[in-house]
């Protein structure tokens, strides 16, 4: 996953070593799962479920196959930002993101 902040950037990394569940494309199912490997690395939630939200639409937009819309809007009502909003932040998102995951 390509992450533009190296703060974050850091964070994801120690999530993964602490929890290798959540490597390899940062498996994270649901929110409360979100929630729980936030927790272990004491990080922000939020952070957390923005990160697999831009993951989910990066990856469904690279393999052609359709998002999981049902988990995006669970994201977006959890992190509380409006759909328009976070599609601006994945366009910032995108613009450096790897052509393949």
């Amino acid at each position: 996953m390509y992450v533009r902040e190296d703060l974050i950037a850091d964070m994801l990394k120690a999530i993964c070593e602490e929890a290798p569940e959540y490597s390899m494309g940062f498996f994270i199912t649901d929110v409360n799962s979100a929630y729980e490997a936030a927790e272990k690395q004491e990080l922000s939630p939020i952070s957390v479920l923005k990160m697999r939200y831009f993951y989910e639409k990066h990856s469904a937009k690279l393999s052609g196959e359709p998002e999981d819309r049902v988990f995006l809007k669970e994201i977006l009502r959890s992190v509380g930002e409006s759909e328009a909003d976070m599609e601006k932040q994945f366009a910032e998102y995108e613009k450096d993101a790897p052509e393949k995951i």
